[in-house]
Order: structure tokens, then C-alpha cells, then sequence
């Protein structure tokens, strides 16, 4: 059995109680078990021998900590999914910054650019279609949760999970990443 396989029997939610009851031991599993998935998703963006796929790791693996410290279960998304989401929002900033790219800023509230003008991010910058505009301004740039939107729109969780999904495409290839 490989070492993957071996860190996939822990789960989770015991690992973040034992790293909130002070084990070094269970933090370091959850680094071990997420390095490979870091590794991955920095490989989506650029090549590994890129000079600065390296630093872009350790900025997933400080993500990855943060992501403990501020994960709570009340949140209606897996530790999992609040990793990848928090995760790949923090890559595609950092990959703009390298690129000299237009970057949104840490609380995705303001649009900047490489000669610092700064204005209101929104939707309507990106997408001409209405639902994609809202949910870009709802739930990527404010704080509304997938659920949330699906209610409050009449669609259902698995029509606005792949909203989301296809608007992060996109934005992907808005923004020249992979």
C-alpha cells in the first residue's frame, strides 16, 4: 500500500479536533495527506519546473493553515471543499501578481491593476449573463453560500454548483491561467 492510501484512512473532521486539542502529531498528518493535492492544483496552473512553482506550494501549504485555524463545520461545505475554494482563489491572485496580470485583492472587494487604479469589482466586468453576474457578485465576491444562492434563485444545488464550476473556467481563461 502506497503512502497516499495510508493517509486517506484519516479523516478529516478527527484530524482538525485533535489539531484543535493541541496535536502536533494529527497536523502533521493533515499536511502529509493534502501535500500531494497542493502539488496538483499548482500543476494546473503552471509547469513544475516554473522558477516559482516551489514558492507557489508553500503558499498552499500556509493556505492549508490558515484554512485550520478558520475552519468551521457550521460553514455547509466539507474542510475539503473550503481548502480548495479559499486554496484556488489565493493561486489564481498570485499567478496574476507574477504575469503583472490585473489581481483582485485579499478580500476580493476591489479590481487592481499593475499601475494601481483601483474600482469596484464586479460581475458585469467579466459576464454579460445576469445569473452569472449575480452569483459572481453574491457568492465570489460577497459572502453567500452555494445553497443560499440556489433558494434564493429557485435552482438547484447541483444547477449552481455548476455555475460555479463553469465561471471559474472562465475566469481562468479571462485571466490567461490554465
Amino acid at each position: 500500500m502506497n503512502r497516499y492510501n495510508d493517509l486517506k484512512k484519516y479523516n478529516d473532521y478527527e484530524l482538525l479536533y485533535l489539531i484543535n486539542e493541541g496535536s502536533e502529531q494529527a497536523l502533521n498528518i493533515l499536511f502529509a495527506k493534502y501535500d500531494t493535492y497542493i502539488i496538483k492544483i499548482v500543476s494546473n496552473y503552471m509547469d513544475q519546473r516554473n522558477e516559482n512553482f516551489d514558492d507557489l506550494v508553500q503558499e498552499g501549504r500556509l493556505v492549508l493553515y490558515k484554512c485550520v485555524k478558520t475552519y468551521k463545520d457550521d460553514n455547509n461545505a466539507s474542510f475539503f471543499g473550503y481548502f480548495t475554494f479559499i486554496f484556488r482563489r489565493k493561486i489564481v491572485k498570485l499567478i496574476n501578481e507574477i504575469n503583472n496580470l490585473p489581481i483582485l485583492n485579499e478580500d476580493l472587494t476591489l479590481y487592481n491593476t499593475a499601475i494601481e487604479a483601483k474600482s469596484e469589482l464586479s460581475g458585469k466586468m467579466f459576464f454579460k449573463d445576469k445569473i452569472k453576474i449575480n452569483f459572481f457578485d453574491c457568492c465570489i465576491i460577497g459572502k453567500m453560500t452555494i445553497m443560499d444562492f440556489s433558494k434564493k434563485n429557485n435552482l438547484t444545488y447541483d444547477q449552481v454548483y455548476y455555475l460555479n464550476k463553469k465561471i471559474i473556467e472562465e475566469l481562468k481563461q479571462i485571466l490567461g491561467t490554465k
